[in-house]
This record gives C-alpha cells, structure tokens and sequence, in this order.
C-alpha cells in the first residue's frame, strides 16, 4: 500500500505512478486527514504486508517510510534529486540509467551499453 503526506502536490503524484509501476501489486490510498496509526490499521486488516509513505517538502518528495505491517519493523529513507518516468525522453533513458549502474555486470547492462553505441 502506497499513501502521502496530507496534502500531495500534483508532482508527488507522478512520483506516486511512477512507483506503483515498479511494484506491480500495490495500491495507492489517499491519507486526507486520517492518522498514521490507524490507516496502519486498515491497511493490515485488508491484507496488506507493507506500507510505503512518501514525503515531500516544497513540492518535491524527500523521504520514503516503509512499515512493515502488522507491527514494524519500519526504514525511513531519504531521497534527492527525484526525476520521473514522464520527465525522462526515451532516447536519453539508456544513458541516464548508465550513470547509476556503471560498474554492474548483468544482462542488463550489457543491453544498454550496446544500445547507447
């Protein structure tokens, strides 16, 4: 399960899509004005394993907290400089990836390197 802060920006939301296509089974649930602990408690009583909150400060999300339901344990995790999926054009995708795995030797790397040439 995916949720906010209590006032998402429209860029959070993006973020937001952009993660719910990395974890193909999760779900986003708006906050609104519910506290932690009890969207805690909903989200175990559907069936829910973890939980993911994500942060934002000026329009730009700066942490994430995964709860691991139904009684912790819980990481916080900073995040910097976020680019979305929508922001990205698809011919520098290869290249932008590049600069986050340039040492990893997998199938992977060895498609994108070939694709950047």
């Amino acid at each position: 399960m995916i949720t906010t802060n209590k006032a998402p920006s429209v860029h959070l939301h993006t973020f937001i899509a952009d993660l719910m296509a990395v974890f193909p089974n999760s779900a986003y649930y708006k906050r609104g004005t519910f506290e932690l602990k009890k969207i805690c408690a909903m989200a175990s009583e559907r069936g829910f394993t973890d939980m993911m909150v994500i942060n934002e400060n000026k329009k730009t999300a700066n942490g994430v907290v995964l709860i691991h339901l139904p009684g912790g344990p819980t990481a916080h995790f900073k995040a910097f400089h976020l680019v979305t999926l929508k922001s990205l054009r698809a011919e520098s995708l290869c290249s932008y990836l590049a600069l986050f795995w340039p040492r990893m030797s997998s199938i992977m790397h060895a498609r994108l390197t070939i694709n950047q040439s």
